[in-house]
């Protein structure tokens, strides 16, 4: 496994824009990547984020997304060394509440209304169709090298998806058709006093856009009927008003409002 660089790509990202670090504090880190909260000597601070292959092209994501409208962290500036890729972003700071399903919901229309940018890899349907296909080669070739030994119900699962491929992946361009984040998942989303932005773009494509929002409508749903606040069906019918009562300071604006605010 290759060596994890982070103080080299510090170094040269702190060279690019003339700044000199006094402390680096772990905010979350794994074999993979890191995200550090680093201080300057003059007290301001930043976010320094590190990956590798194949999260190493989320500075080019990022880039993209705030051209096109997206509220993302600022990029200040991005290095790359032997196959690993270090940011300086912009610190957010900490959030003033809990992201919920809503707020996931609403960023997606936000995300998913915003024009497809061709640089972005493209999940068509041949793609979609051979995904499990390829999951399953991958899951062999950890296994060739005595990892995830004790996988067998991940590969009968994909062995039934692969299966159902062919029918599955039919009409993969229906609208939402463009932007899809990938990890959408609650630390994917930040929200500050008067804003809010998408964070993890490393995995961003253009395809399907329910690949993004199926998994949280799920959630709302089901949360939703334990509760007892309302059947499926209510939901279904009342979901679309209160995105827009969500979405309708456009990007970066406040998710500080609820349904029926």
């Amino acid at each position: 496994m290759n060596t994890n660089p982070s103080a080299q790509l510090l170094d040269s990202l702190l060279t690019a824009t003339g700044q000199s670090t006094v402390l680096r504090e772990e905010v979350r880190v794994w074999s993979m990547s890191g995200v550090e909260r680093v201080t300057f000597s003059d007290g301001s601070t930043a976010i320094f984020k590190y990956a590798m292959k194949p999260f190493d092209s989320e500075d080019q994501a990022l880039r993209l997304a705030r051209t096109l409208g997206v509220p993302v962290p600022q990029l200040h500036t991005s290095a790359a060394l032997d196959g690993w890729l270090g940011m300086l972003m912009e610190d957010l700071g900490p959030s003033a509440r809990d992201v919920d399903d809503l707020d996931g919901v609403a960023a997606a229309v936000v995300l998913h209304s915003t024009r497809t940018a061709s640089a972005l890899p493209v999940l068509d349907r041949e793609r979609l169709r051979t995904l499990p296909v390829r999951a399953l080669e991958h899951l062999k070739r950890l296994r060739k090298a005595d990892r995830w030994q004790d996988a067998d119900d991940v590969e009968k699962a994909l062995d039934r998806i692969a299966q159902a491929a062919e029918a599955r992946s039919a009409g993969p361009t229906r609208a939402p058709f463009g932007w899809v984040h990938s990890e959408f998942h609650p630390t994917s989303l930040h929200v500050g006093d008067r804003a809010w932005r998408l964070l993890d773009f490393a995995r961003a494509f253009t395809g399907a856009g329910l690949l993004d929002t199926v998994r949280r409508c799920r959630r709302l749903s089901r949360r939703s009927h334990l509760a007892g606040r309302a059947d499926r069906r209510e939901l279904g019918a009342g979901l679309a008003p209160h995105v827009g009562r969500r979405v309708v300071h456009g990007a970066g604006g406040s998710l500080d409002q609820r349904p029926g605010g």
